[in-house]
């Protein structure tokens, strides 16, 4: 049986679909608002698409920040069962 990865998007494709500056993204990953990205090798990062959509539909549901950080927080969180 072949595994299927997760999709993984650059920083670019997340700026399309999430469109906000480079500083105002990491902004939000630090504050706990946006996942953070998974270290890829290098200098090269990608962000899982399922956790991308997730945080964007959390936020077009207009959620408080504080519930935006739990989504984000088990989001991660769920990446150890990848």
């Amino acid at each position: 049986m072949k595994k299927v990865f997760p999709k993984l998007m650059r920083r670019n494709q997340v700026l399309g679909v999430y469109p906000v500056s480079v500083s105002t993204l990491y902004e939000r990953i630090h504050a706990g608002l946006f996942p953070p990205p998974i270290p890829l090798g290098g200098r090269i990062v990608g962000w899982l698409e399922y956790e991308v959509e997730a945080c964007i539909n959390a936020m077009m549901n207009e959620i408080a920040p504080e519930s935006l950080k739990k989504v984000v927080s088990d989001l991660v969180i769920g990446r150890q069962k990848i």
